[in-house]
């Protein structure tokens, strides 16, 4: 399966936090779509969550059908973590972040 970065946008405290542990859980029982990680705040109405499934359109119907609007979803090419950089679907390292993008500056290169 493929991973999906997805991204929301809702009402502020639109969802509570069973509601949130509720969608969790339908997601992890679905036979197409799991869930993989989410970051949330309810009280500002922002979400960004990694789905896994067979297709953006599969991830995108399975939304609809849960009635959580997305402002977009799109596929995972590469994973960073740490100062690494991670090709999905893979797990290999295709290289070190540069010092440059490292640093607390955040300036590009000359």
């Amino acid at each position: 399966m493929s991973r999906f970065l997805c991204v929301h946008t809702v009402p502020s405290n639109a969802f509570t936090r069973e509601q949130v542990r509720e969608l969790t859980q339908a997601a992890q029982q679905d036979p197409e779509i799991r869930g993989y990680r989410s970051f949330l705040n309810l009280s500002e109405g922002k979400i960004a969550c990694i789905m896994e499934g067979p297709s953006r359109e599969a991830v995108m119907a399975w939304f609809d059908k849960m009635g959580v609007p997305y402002d977009w979803v799109a596929k995972v090419e590469l994973e960073g973590e740490r100062g690494n950089i991670l090709e999905e679907g893979k797990g290999e390292q295709i290289g070190q972040t540069p010092d440059w993008l490292r640093s607390s500056s955040h300036t590009t290169p000359s």
